[in-house]
């Protein structure tokens, strides 16, 4: 079994639980698109209860990446024993509307921000 689903948009490693973004996001092709539902599929019937999600180096996020990133951050919202962790730079536009979102969209989500 694959340990890792990499499109052009992200890097997702499964054992480390790690979702890493590109620079510029676009997840476009239909085989990317399946690629983000297969993770998708996996966090739930793996029960993965926590994500550390990197979008320090993004610039640029298509709306299919930032809807990625709120499915994830709705599945994570569901149980209060799980929890996301969201690297993010300050300095980029694309993150903070992201981040902004996530606050809004979940308020009640246990998301932890990290800023470099």
């Amino acid at each position: 079994m694959t340990q890792q689903i990499q499109t052009q948009a992200f890097t997702f490693e499964k054992n480390k639980s790690h979702l890493q973004f590109n620079s510029n996001c676009r997840l476009f092709s239909t085989k990317d698109i399946e690629l983000a539902q297969t993770m998708l599929i996996y966090l739930e019937k793996n029960h993965v209860s926590s994500i550390f999600l990197d979008i320090s180096l993004t610039c640029f996020l298509d709306s299919n990446c930032e809807l990625l990133i709120y499915r994830i951050s709705q599945f994570f919202a569901k149980d209060q024993q799980k929890n996301m962790i969201v690297k993010s730079n300050d300095c980029a536009t694309a993150q903070n509307r992201v981040v902004r979102t996530l606050l809004r969209f979940n308020p009640d989500a246990h998301i932890e921000f990290v800023l470099q």
